[in-house]
């Protein structure tokens, strides 16, 4: 079962629409995508369209397509205007850019929409008296786990209690930021990212120690499920749980998931979506049940992993967490309540 993600903005002025639109192009997870853009005349699609490309890298000066139809910026962006043209042409600019093997921006998509119109993303751009203008962007490009197929996940796997806890508090915190990042004018995913933070830690007895206390207290049940993940996830856990989620037909998730590690040698990556560095994030600011500040769980890492010694590898990791925050939260982190 897939639940809907939607993420609702506010633009005051053009500079808002320009960074929302560069906003949402930090949260694709494949490709190829088309991305419907609606609203009337004047209403900022084409600032949007900019922010957008700027977003994804383009240098050219994106302007509307009004009369040529469509430009291409490479094989990353199909920049497509439907304005102009009559119900009957619809479908042949459709077939035309079908095959495109980047993004496709479309740009009055509603218009298209009495044809077999398959929206990845779905934006709409509407005048408000008090706000300005509202964006709403609907996901309808990944599914999204239930938190019913997430306990029954836990169940599965026969998580101990206290990661399902570490997960859920993990999930509160990302969504806190997540609020506060929509209303400064970002373009967050919060049910993906939920999901995501609900399940980081799914197979994080893929890294217990051998003689480690959580195997030494395990139950005999424990012992043989994770027997059996650990030679099918041979990885470690954040990787585990990325391969645990493809199986289960949820692989953007764990695209979300696989980097939240964060550690300077992360050889699955460091995160670059935004769900992604908010849940790397997230995760820094838990340590088991509490919130912690990152110098608390710097000191922490230094206790656990090198004796209360403070490694070249922890000050880097403490040093990357604290460009993270900077970058997420330049004018101060939110109040964590």
């Amino acid at each position: 079962m897939s639940i809907a993600d939607n993420c609702t903005l506010e633009a005051l002025e053009a500079e808002n629409m320009r960074f929302i639109g560069s906003s949402l192009a930090q949260t694709l997870y494949r490709k190829p995508l088309l991305i419907t853009l609606s609203g009337e005349l004047g209403v900022g699609k084409t600032t949007f369209a900019q922010g957008f490309a700027e977003g994804l890298g383009i240098a050219d000066r994106v302007v509307s397509p009004t009369f040529s139809l469509e430009q291409r910026y490479g094989d990353v962006l199909s920049h497509i205007d439907l304005y102009r043209l009559k119900k009957s042409e619809l479908s042949a600019i459709l077939h035309h850019t079908e095959e495109f093997p980047g993004i496709r921006l479309m740009e009055w998509g509603d218009r298209a929409r009495h044809l077999p119109l398959k929206e990845d993303i779905r934006v709409v751009i509407t005048d408000h008296e008090k706000h300005g203008r509202l964006i709403t962007v609907e996901f309808l490009d990944l599914p999204i786990p239930s938190n019913r197929e997430i306990e029954n996940w836990c169940r599965e796997v026969v998580l101990p209690d206290h990661i399902v806890d570490h997960m859920n508090i993990v999930a509160r915190v990302a969504d806190i930021f997540a609020e506060h990042l929509v209303k400064r004018g970002m373009v967050v995913r919060r049910k993906a990212l939920a999901a995501a933070a609900k399940s980081h830690d799914l197979m994080r007895f893929v890294d217990f120690r051998e003689n480690g206390t959580h195997n030494r207290n395990a139950t005999e049940q424990q012992t043989t499920a994770w027997s059996v993940l650990k030679k099918k996830y041979a990885e470690k856990h954040e990787g585990a749980a990325c391969e645990f989620l493809a199986d289960h037909h949820y692989s953007e998730i764990g695209k979300i998931i696989r980097t939240h590690r964060g550690y300077p040698d992360n050889e699955l990556g460091r995160p670059q979506t935004t769900e992604q560095r908010i849940l790397a994030y997230a995760d820094k600011r838990v340590l088991y049940d509490k919130v912690v500040t990152l110098e608390q769980r710097f000191h922490d890492f230094a206790e656990r992993y090198a004796g209360g010694k403070t490694t070249a590898f922890a000050k880097a990791w403490y040093a990357e967490m604290q460009l993270l925050e900077q970058q997420l939260f330049p004018e101060g982190v939110p109040t964590l309540r």
